[in-house]
């Protein structure tokens, strides 16, 4: 390893743990795996980060971050009932691999490791609160009437989609992404009552 500052080290090490994320997922970002990568002994990883766990959530984090920013560009454009929709099913296809695989691993391996749930909770609010900008803007256009607050609306729609994607994951034919579009819509119409 080159010499590097103790800033530009800690970036190193957790960009090559997100291209050992992108690549092979997130259980494949151990610290030999990084360590391997970056041409470094294990000890060096652990100078920076403190486990595994550790190491994986802020690699989560910085994917997250780097993955939504620009998703997020792109539903500013699109009308409130599109952004929802497209928010709760990230259906963008430059994205929608990244984030179903990063999002799928996340939440199996959390489980078990403490800060890596802290991230994927945190990732779970920001995205709720989206859903609930996205409801509260077409709500102040006129195009949702919604009896509840925002953030409770988002919040069920969220839960909705985590439980689609789970039976959509055991291939069952009747949960196909199309079927997945058409009920998210219906239960989108169905929560905001649109106009």
């Amino acid at each position: 390893m080159s010499y590097l500052n103790r800033n530009e080290r800690r970036a190193s090490i957790v960009n090559a743990a997100v291209a050992i994320i992108l690549k092979d997922g997130i259980g494949a970002a151990t610290v030999r795996g990084v360590a391997k990568a970056l041409d470094a002994a294990p000890g060096q990883i652990h100078h920076h980060f403190a486990s595994a766990d550790a190491l994986r959530a802020e690699a989560f984090r910085a994917l997250w971050t780097q993955l939504t920013a620009d998703f997020g560009e792109r539903l500013k454009a699109m009308a409130p009932r599109d952004r929802l929709i497209t928010t709760l099913i990230g259906d963008v296809p430059d994205y929608k691999a990244a984030l179903t695989r990063l999002w799928n691993d996340s939440l199996a391996t959390s489980s078990a490791e403490p800060l890596l749930k802290s991230a994927v909770a945190d990732a779970v609010q920001d995205w709720i609160a989206v859903l609930a900008g996205a409801i509260e803007e077409g709500v102040s256009q006129g195009i949702f009437l919604c009896k509840a607050p925002s953030w409770e609306v988002a919040t069920h729609l969220a839960s909705y989609c985590l439980g689609m994607d789970i039976l959509a994951g055991l291939g069952l034919p009747e949960h196909s992404e199309e079927a997945m579009r058409a009920r998210v819509g219906a239960v989108v119409d169905e929560h905001t009552k649109l106009n």
